[in-house]
């Protein structure tokens, strides 16, 4: 079982949608992700500071894989490819203080929407399509801060100058933990992804009525720092995964409003699982299903 990328790779493979990645760092010379990285990335520190580019930017394994399953090059040679292998990749290193404070991300989260939030004067054009976040605590409340609330509310709404900017996160990878109590992830404005097994099974995630898609995140296949390549489990990497899959639909409609394409991810998503979906196509364990790209 897998999203049907290949299939839907003979329409598009992502090219003009901008994803912002926000993770604690990058390996942004990967030999598979650098032809992606576009100028408009930048990194945070715990002290406040921002650097506009990759120059300086933190290394870490995590955001590389979650980077990796967005826009993994493809046809080069190297590694596998991610699911919009010609999508452009912002990445936005936001340091260790998002679980406490949340200050730090909540910029992060506006910096992706508008860029010129941090450098003054940037081109609105400039700032991502589509954002998605692998940041957050297992298995653990996450009370959500009045300052990310109103950098989630503001991004959905205005980013793309005003068609809104869709946003997936990561649910936790605690196993049957309520979902609603991370308030984070089952904010309004936020698609909560969870993630599945090569059988289409649903895999130690949280579950409840916010969860939103399941995408693959099971032993998947991905970049790792220094060039490296491997397989890592976690609805870390289902998330990305499910917005490669939205930036190939936005690439055919770039027109669509961040509702719109939330709407034709729902509705193009199998229901998978072998289980009953409630009256309004939702399951605690699997939301609207899993992403289908070629859908």
């Amino acid at each position: 079982a897998d999203v049907s990328a290949e299939e839907a790779w003979d329409h598009t493979r992502g090219a003009g949608i901008r994803v912002a990645v926000i993770d604690n760092g990058f390996d942004v010379d990967h030999e598979d992700l650098a032809p992606g990285v576009v100028g408009e990335s930048g990194s945070f520190t715990n002290a406040g500071g921002f650097t506009s580019g990759t120059g300086g930017m933190p290394n870490g394994n995590h955001g590389t894989f979650c980077a990796g399953m967005v826009g993994a090059r493809h046809n080069n040679g190297n590694g596998g490819c991610g699911a919009a292998p010609e999508s452009e990749l912002m990445l936005i290193a936001c340091l260790n203080d998002q679980v406490g404070s949340q200050l730090t991300l909540a910029r992060a989260v506006a910096y992706a929407a508008v860029p010129a939030n941090e450098v003054p004067g940037t081109d609105p054009a400039l700032g991502a399509d589509i954002r998605v976040v692998s940041l957050g605590p297992n298995g653990a409340n996450w009370d959500l801060t009045a300052t990310l609330s109103l950098a989630l509310e503001t991004a959905a709404v205005n980013g793309r100058n005003g068609r809104g900017l869709a946003i997936f996160w990561a649910a936790s990878n605690g196993n049957n933990v309520d979902v609603t109590l991370d308030e984070v992830v089952s904010h309004a404005d936020v698609i909560a992804v969870v993630r599945s097994t090569r059988n289409d099974q649903e895999n130690n995630a949280a579950r409840g009525e916010t969860v939103e898609l399941i995408a693959p995140g099971v032993n998947v296949y991905s970049t790792q720092s220094g060039n490296n390549y491997g397989t890592a489990t976690g609805t870390s990497y289902a998330a990305p995964c499910a917005a490669g899959c939205a930036a190939l639909a936005l690439s055919v409609n770039p027109e669509l409003s961040r509702d719109e394409l939330r709407q034709v991810m729902r509705d193009s998503a199998d229901k998978i699982g072998g289980v009953a979906y409630d009256a309004n196509g939702h399951h605690d364990d699997y939301g609207f299903g899993r992403v289908n790209a070629h859908r």
